[in-house]
């Protein structure tokens, strides 16, 4: 019989992570998108940081009491035009709250350069018009946001030209 023990951290170097209490919501149920979203939280938790995620889909997500966390991460989750104004209304609310809602990325979501890169490489089954109205979406969703968190250097100097 194997026994789980936990890893031992080094105080000096793995003291506590402290800050506000964190919701991710992820939107799509890929395996790069739970897993972007899993293992930086599992780690987080593991140094004692206050954070959860959630798929958007879930319906446990009806019974998260947002009012336990101050930051929601919006993981790639943009709105189409039919839906913002349910989405203003929501991202009100949260605010008017006290939470802070804050939109990530990973790849690039926001240049001309995104659409030609995904028709030709990573979603050849989408149309432009489609991948043209998911630009929008992140556009309007960083416009929206009280804060942006990336991946790269890259990603870092291109969302400060948006925001």
């Amino acid at each position: 019989m194997t026994t789980l023990t936990r890893p031992r951290l080094d105080p000096l170097l793995d003291a506590p992570l402290v800050g506000p209490r964190v919701l991710s919501l992820v939107g799509d149920a890929s395996g790069c998108s739970l897993w972007r979203v899993w293992q930086p939280t599992r780690f987080l938790r593991l140094h004692g940081y206050p954070c959860d995620w959630v798929f958007v889909r879930d319906p446990w997500l009806i019974r998260v009491p947002l009012e336990a966390y101050q930051a929601i991460v919006l993981c790639r989750l943009a709105w189409h035009r039919s839906e913002r104004g349910r989405a203003e209304h929501w991202l009100r609310s949260l605010r008017g709250n006290g939470r802070k809602v804050l939109f990530e990325a990973d790849d690039d979501l926001f240049t001309p350069f995104m659409v030609e890169q995904q028709l030709a490489r990573t979603h050849p089954e989408k149309s432009r018009r489609e991948l043209e109205a998911d630009r929008e979406g992140a556009l309007w969703m960083l416009a929206h946001a009280d804060g942006v968190t990336v991946s790269t250097q890259y990603l870092a100097s291109t969302v400060r030209r948006l925001t």
